[in-house]
């Protein structure tokens, strides 16, 4: 198990941008102040979360609602913020994915790329930035985070 905090940004080549979807229901108790959407209080799992916050939204992630045995897909500006160290485990499938310029087949537990997703393969010229901060993620010795400059 590792403990990950930074902030990256990925940018795969070829292909054209993705945008955000909406329909985040956000707010919360006092101590989720900052934050758009509340795991698990305003949505279930960190990808729903993912996919329903806009760019640069803040997603809070409460160790109370966890551990979370899930695939996190990142294509956007976002922050995941842990409270209370949540821990991120191994799903027990997770989707596969290709970059074009690569012939190898990766199942990451946390992948933020800059782009589209198509099937399993990722193109694209964006740059995102993403902070993800205050996560215990729990590999269980796998690929457990890539990042697509």
């Amino acid at each position: 198990m590792i403990s990950f905090s930074g902030t990256t940004s990925a940018k795969p080549s070829g292909g054209s941008p993705s945008g955000g979807s909406s329909g985040k229901q956000g707010g919360g108790p006092p101590e989720t102040t900052g934050c758009d959407i509340v795991v698990p209080d305003d949505e279930s799992s960190i990808q729903a979360a993912v996919k329903t916050a806009d760019a640069g939204d803040t997603v809070c992630v409460k160790a109370s609602g966890g551990p979370y045995a899930e695939q996190v897909v990142v294509n956007k500006d976002l922050s995941l913020e842990g409270q209370g160290e949540p821990t991120i485990q191994s799903p027990s499938s997770s989707d596969a994915f290709t970059i074009a310029e690569s012939e190898d087949i990766f199942e990451p537990y946390l992948f933020v790329f800059g782009g589209d997703e198509s099937n399993g393969s990722v193109s694209g010229s964006d740059t995102v930035d993403v902070t993800v901060r205050g996560f215990d993620i729990d590999g269980e010795d796998e690929l457990i985070v890539l990042l697509v400059q």
